[in-house]
């Protein structure tokens, strides 16, 4: 059953870019500590804000929507949930490589889509790379700006299971 799903089994995690797609930012974070055994290490990477409380509804919408936090937010509901920071790093000079190098592959997509003969099918996924790639340059913007981050989290389960 559920109950049995939820035994601590795993030996150590990793989340990516799951945090701030989370609804309910505890809720994911309690899982990955019901499912972690006492002693295990995750790590986390996520997208995190220059600024508490800021808002980037634009790079974050449609089937690709989040609400990046804080780096702090982050830090304070890992507490919260039972698990101890082992390390904090930045990892938006890394990430950045990756979209441009993400970009480059764009024309090639592109060209293939156009050879779908279907001409409803092929709006569609032409739309839909278009939204993509306009989101993706929302967020390569923000990134730029110094208003959206890439952070690295490292957690520990304590070997004492939580309580409530």
């Amino acid at each position: 059953g559920k109950k049995q799903f939820h035994k601590p089994r795993f030996h150590g995690g990793l989340s990516l870019f799951e945090l701030h797609a989370a609804k309910d930012l505890g809720a994911h974070l309690r899982f990955m500590h019901d499912v972690l055994e006492p002693g295990a290490r995750a790590l986390i990477i996520d997208f995190s804000t220059a600024r508490k409380n800021a808002r980037l509804p634009v790079a974050f919408f449609g089937p690709w929507e989040g609400t990046p936090k804080h780096i702090e937010d982050y830090l304070a509901t890992i507490r919260r949930v039972g698990f101890d920071i082992v390390s904090i790093g930045a990892e938006t000079d890394s990430f950045l490589p990756l979209i441009s190098r993400g970009w480059s592959g764009w024309r090639q997509g592109w060209v293939l889509l156009q050879s779908i003969h279907d001409h409803r099918h092929r709006a569609h996924l032409l739309n839909a790379m278009t939204v993509h790639a306009e989101l993706w340059a929302e967020r390569f913007e923000a990134i730029k700006a110094g208003q959206l981050l890439v952070s690295s989290i490292i957690i520990d389960k304590t070997n004492q299971y939580m309580s409530a």
